[in-house]
Order: structure tokens, then C-alpha cells, then sequence
């Protein structure tokens, strides 16, 4: 089973929108909730269950407002190398997700972008964070959940690199 989700204009909530649809899917047995492109904007907390898959289009974006939280029970998330994330979105859960990528917090691997930010973002919220071939620019110090099991994967040892700037 799958739901597709549309976005609202900016400044309307769809956290009912998403609630509601996972609720759905639960009642199913499951199923996959779609994000098309556009900005989905929290203003109150959302939770989806755990036989809920995500998969956002690409130029979905989620994002909270205040103190809502987007908490993610689930295994399955589809998105490619791609911001999904907005910069100061408030997550929670994602501890049974498969991997996460820094990418989903506005990294590039193009030697040149500084991914401080969305490396520490994506060690915080996932368990496994896979790289992505190229070159990541890393000039702050990035600390990972002391009570992680991290794991960190990239394509290979001459496919992906980390450039550490700034004395890091």
C-alpha cells in the first residue's frame, strides 16, 4: 500500500496530513508514505510507525516549526543524494532506520562544500551513515552519540574521501 503526499502553501501545517496517513498504512499492515516535491512544514509533532516506509521525491523537504518533533520508528528510508532534511528540522526515532546519508542534511561531495554541520546531523540521527563517491569537507569537529554503535561507509578507499580542514 502507498500514500502520496502533496505539500501545503508555506506556513500551513500538514502534520494531520502525515498522521493521517500512516495511520492508514498501519491500519494495512504497512505500506510506504510519499513526499512529492515541495516543503512539508511541522508545526505540531508527527510520529510514524514502524511498518511505514518513507521515500521522498526529489525537492521534498521536511521541515518543523517551534518544538515539533518528526519521529521516525521505521527501517526503510528511499531518498537519493539529496537535501531532505531542513537545517534546524527536529527528528527523533530513526534508531532501526538502515542508514542515512549526509546528503539528506545539505552535505555535497564536491570538495568544496563544508558538511560540518550535516556530517554531525546524520552521526546524531542514524546508526549507519553511508558516503557517497567524492570528497566531503569537514572543518569543524563532528561528534557522534556516545551510546552509538555508529558505522560510517563510503565506496571505497579511492572513491571516497574525507578532507579534515582547520587543525580538525
Amino acid at each position: 500500500y502507498e500514500e502520496k503526499l502533496n505539500p501545503l502553501p508555506k506556513g500551513e501545517c500538514c502534520a494531520v496530513d502525515i498522521s493521517a496517513a500512516a495511520e492508514r498504512l498501519c491500519k494495512q499492515q504497512g505500506g510506504t508514505l510519499y513526499f512529492k516535491e515541495g516543503v512539508y512544514t511541522l508545526k505540531s509533532s508527527v510520529t510514524v510507525p514502524e511498518n511505514v516506509d518513507l521515500c521522498f521525491a526529489e525537492g521534498a523537504i521536511l521541515e518543523t516549526e517551534g518544538d515539533a518533533v518528526f519521529e521516525y520508528l521505521g527501517k526503510n528510508i528511499t531518498a537519493g543524494k539529496y537535501r531532505i532534511f531542513a537545517e534546524n528540522c527536529n527528528l527523533a526515532g530513526f534508531e532501526k532506520t538502515l542508514f542515512g546519508r549526509p546528503e539528506w542534511f545539505g552535505a555535497a561531495a564536491d570538495g568544496k562544500t563544508d558538511c560540518s554541520k550535516a556530517f554531525s546531523r546524520a552521526v546524531k540521527t542514524f546508526n549507519t551513515v553511508y558516503l557517497s563517491k567524492g570528497k566531503y569537507l569537514v572543518t569543524e569537529t563532528v561528534y557522534a552519540n556516545a551510546h552509538s554503535s555508529l558505522v560510517i561507509e563510503g565506496e571505497g578507499m579511492d572513491k571516497t574521501f574525507i578532507i579534515v580542514a582547520n587543525g580538525i
